[in-house]
């Protein structure tokens, strides 16, 4: 019977100190306190059979096993009470701990989000910066001031040099066709004279 009452306070004193704990249980604490609990079980479990075999050695065989029984009940009632403390306690600690995670994720996201927007900010800065310095050398380079063509690319001047070409190569056979006039012309007046017919008169240059 001693024994019995003992091993009840000091169930009540552990539940009692882990109820009083500000912090959650470890996983290790929570394995631990339910082996505890269930090496608990299995001795009480053990001794009330012994005291039910005692009480058939006995005259009033009823009432003694109503006396174990009720103390059975309260025993396991108590384990139980431990065992959802204990539950209580880890569910703490493991909602917990998916807060924390939850806030370092969004933290860790939130962390890359503004670098990422420095980093864009600091590109656009040095492209900014990059094209102001461009334009600041163009205009001040020599024969880069006002009223001068702004410098050509590959293309423009290949574009240039084709386009000069065409009216160079056009101007050359209209020069053609004015000197294949000419000679046609002397040679239809020569024929002219010697025939005595006058001569086609020169058409009008284009």
């Amino acid at each position: 019977m001693k024994t019995l009452f003992l091993s009840m306070n000091s169930l009540l004193l552990v539940v009692g100190l882990h109820a009083q704990q500000a912090a959650p249980l470890s996983p290790e604490q929570v394995d631990a306190e339910r082996a505890r609990i269930e090496a608990d079980r299995d001795r009480e479990k053990a001794r009330i059979e012994k005291e039910e075999a005692d009480c058939y050695q006995r005259f009033a065989v009823n009432d003694c096993l109503r006396d174990v029984h009720v103390r059975r009940r309260v025993v396991m009632e108590e384990l139980r009470r431990q065992e959802i403390i204990l539950n209580d306690a880890d569910r703490k600690r493991r909602a917990q701990e998916q807060t924390r995670d939850i806030d370092e994720k969004t933290t860790a996201r939130t962390q890359g989000d503004e670098l990422q927007k420095r980093e864009a900010a600091r590109l656009q800065s040095e492209e900014r910066a990059k094209r102001a310095e461009q334009k600041k050398s163009a205009s001040s380079a020599p024969g880069k001031g006002k009223g001068a063509p702004p410098p050509q690319t590959g293309a423009s001047a290949a574009q240039a040099r084709a386009a000069q070409k065409r009216v160079e190569d056009k101007k050359a056979f209209e020069e053609k066709q004015l000197a294949a006039e000419q000679r046609k012309a002397e040679r239809d007046k020569a024929l002219a004279e010697k025939t005595g017919r006058p001569a086609k008169p020169l058409p009008d240059p284009p």
